[in-house]
C-alpha cells in the first residue's frame, strides 16, 4: 500500500514536471543523470506536492539543517559564536533525537543557485532551516516559495520577512557602559575596528545611549581602527569599550608599549564569548549565551513549523554582564 502511495504521489510530481516517475526518484536522489534543472522542477513539485511532510509523523523523523551563509562582515561557522550556538542547536535537537545537519555556503544575491544547496535540500529531506551568517533576499523567497521554515540567528536588518532571533547587543552596551559610569569612570572610549559589522552597530549604539544623556560623549573617544592607538592614550580614557577579544587585546598591549602602569591604565570593556584572559588591565566583559541562543532557535523552528501561517516574530536575547568596576 504505502508503495502504490509513493508511486502515486511520484506520478503527479512527473506530470507537473513532464518526466516520468522513475525520473523523479533519480531527482530526488541527485542523480548526476538528471540535469540541475530538471531536479529544480521536481524538488519545487515534491515540496507543493507536500512530499516531505507525508514522511514525518512525529518530532523524531525532523531532520533539521543548520545553514551558515558565508561572506560579508559576519564571522565564519567556526567561530567561537557560532561553535556555541551550533552546541546549543544539537542539544535543543538531541532531547527529542531528530536529526541535525551543519552546512556552509555563500548564500547572498546572485551568489547561490539550487545545485549549491546541500544534498539533502536537494533531495527533499529537510523540515526546517535554522539560518545564520548572510542571506540575501532570492535565497529567502526561495524557502518561502517551498514552504520550508525558517528562523535566522541575525543581528542585522533580514532582506525579506522571517523569524529572528539575535542578543540584544544594544542593551547590554547600554547597561554595561552606564555601569562603569556610575562607578566613577566618566571617559570612556569606544574602538569597533571592524566596520559595517550589524553586531558593532548595535554595541555602538548602547554606548552612546548610555553616554549622551549624561553630557559625556566624547567624539575623540571613538575610533574605528586599531591602528589609531598610540593617539588614544593622551586623551585620558578611564575605560575602553573594544568590540572583540582580539581588538581588546591590542589596547591591553598598545598600552603597555606605552608605558601606562597597570594602576593608572583604563578599565577594559569588550563583548565576547572568550574565557577571561589576563590582559593586566580590569577586564568587564558583555557575555552572549550563545548555547541558549541554539536552543532557542530550535524552539521557535518547532512553533514557526506548527504555526506556518503565523507572522515573524523578533526577539533578542538578554547577554551576561561581568562587570570588574
Amino acid at each position: 500500500m504505502r508503495v502504490a502511495k509513493k508511486n502515486n504521489r511520484f506520478g503527479q510530481i512527473g506530470e507537473a514536471c513532464g518526466i516520468s516517475p522513475g525520473a523523479v526518484t533519480l531527482a530526488l536522489q541527485d542523480s548526476p543523470r538528471i540535469s540541475a534543472e530538471t531536479k529544480e522542477r521536481v524538488y519545487l513539485a515534491a515540496r507543493h506536492a507536500g512530499y516531505r511532510e507525508s514522511k514525518v509523523r512525529r518530532e523524531h523523523d525532523l531532520c533539521l539543517l543548520l545553514l551558515h551563509g558565508s561572506g560579508g562582515c559576519e564571522p565564519s561557522f567556526y567561530h567561537p559564536i557560532n561553535l556555541a550556538l551550533w552546541y546549543g542547536v544539537t542539544q535543543a535537537v538531541g532531547a527529542f533525537d531528530g536529526t541535525v545537519h551543519a552546512f556552509e555556503t555563500a548564500l547572498g544575491d546572485g551568489e547561490w543557485s539550487f545545485a549549491t544547496l546541500p544534498t539533502l535540500m536537494r533531495r527533499d529531506k529537510v523540515d526546517g532551516i535554522i539560518l545564520t551568517g548572510n542571506a540575501g533576499g532570492q535565497f529567502l523567497a526561495f524557502l518561502r516559495e517551498v514552504g520550508l521554515p525558517v528562523v535566522w540567528a541575525g543581528s542585522g536588518e533580514a532582506a525579506a520577512p522571517v523569524d529572528q532571533l539575535y542578543f540584544d547587543y544594544r542593551r547590554g552596551a547600554r547597561q554595561a557602559v552606564g555601569a562603569l559610569v556610575e562607578a566613577g569612570r566618566r571617559r570612556v572610549a569606544f574602538i569597533a575596528p571592524e566596520s559595517g559589522s550589524p553586531t558593532n552597530e548595535r554595541l555602538f549604539q548602547g554606548y552612546r545611549e548610555a553616554l549622551e544623556p549624561r553630557g559625556l560623549l566624547a567624539e575623540e573617544l571613538v575610533y574605528h581602527s586599531t591602528q589609531e592607538l598610540d593617539a588614544l592614550w593622551a586623551k585620558r580614557p578611564e575605560v575602553v569599550f573594544a568590540t572583540s577579544r582580539d581588538a581588546a587585546i591590542q589596547v591591553a598591549l598598545s598600552a603597555t608599549l606605552a608605558g601606562i602602569p597597570t594602576q593608572e591604565g583604563p578599565a577594559l570593556l569588550v563583548s565576547t564569548l572568550h574565557p577571561r584572559v589576563d590582559l593586566r588591565y580590569p577586564v568587564s566583559r558583555i557575555v552572549p549565551d550563545a548555547v541558549g541562543l541554539g536552543q532557542a532557535l530550535v524552539a521557535r523552528l518547532l512553533e514557526r513549523r506548527a504555526h506556518p501561517a503565523a507572522p515573524p516574530v523578533t526577539s533578542l536575547l538578554a547577554c551576561t554582564l561581568e562587570l570588574a568596576t
